[in-house]
């Protein structure tokens, strides 16, 4: 009769072991308010110094409820270039130039113009306004079909664009948010926070409910 009560045992344990996860946002909320001329999103600028590819990047943000920014016009562009201005952020090119965060844009691997045929991947369609980096796109070897920052030089930030292969581990990327997703965040930690905790009253009633049956039949033997 003991091994139920370890499995019993092991529920109020939950409390303990499954702790409700971090905030989901490390980085700090950047919202482009309407007052100011924007369009009432945030923005999170995201550091990932040991390097991560395009397609990780967009896991996390849609991970989040968010999606790779959207820069869809100038002074979008200007305001998360300001989020993303820092060295952290960046990687230094083999040319002596740098490559920034990633963005949300892609370009078909069968398309053969450079600038030609690139789309937000969060499904606002092809460009409709660019800002290209005097850099030459995707005229080497390997296709450079994913959007990132880029700046000639490692001395001269700047919120050019350029191409680069998925699968470059840069320096951190940007995710765009419709609305502030930190009050639905904090919701699903709280209901976790509540399960766990039932979890551990359930099972400490369990556990006394069947030591009490256990001792009355010992007493009746």
């Amino acid at each position: 009769m003991k091994s139920p009560y370890l499995a019993l045992l092991a529920l109020p344990m939950l409390g303990t072991i499954f702790q409700p996860p971090a905030p989901i946002h490390s980085v700090e909320l950047t919202e482009w308010r309407a007052d100011q001329g924007g369009n009432g999103h945030f923005y999170e600028a995201v550091e990932s110094p040991a390097g991560i590819t395009w397609d990780d990047a967009e896991a996390y943000a849609i991970a989040h409820t968010g999606y790779l920014a959207t820069l869809t016009s100038s002074s979008e562009n200007a305001f998360v270039f300001k989020l993303v201005d820092d060295a952290d952020f960046w990687l230094d090119g083999p040319s002596g130039d740098s490559l920034g965060p990633w963005l949300g844009g892609t370009q078909s691997p069968a398309s053969t113009p450079p600038d030609n045929s690139w789309e937000w991947s969060h499904g606002e369609g092809l460009f409709t306004y660019t800002n290209w980096s005097a850099h030459p796109q995707n005229n080497e070897s390997v296709h450079k079909n994913h959007l990132c920052f880029y700046a000639e030089s490692k001395s001269s930030r700047q919120p050019a664009w350029a191409g680069q292969p998925g699968d470059t581990k840069l320096h951190g990327f940007v995710v765009e948010y419709d609305s502030n997703p930190l009050p639905q965040s904090l919701g699903y930690v709280a209901l976790f926070a509540v399960c766990v905790t039932g979890a551990a009253v359930v099972g400490c009633l369990l556990f006394l409910l069947f030591r009490k049956q256990d001792s009355k039949s010992g007493n009746q033997k």
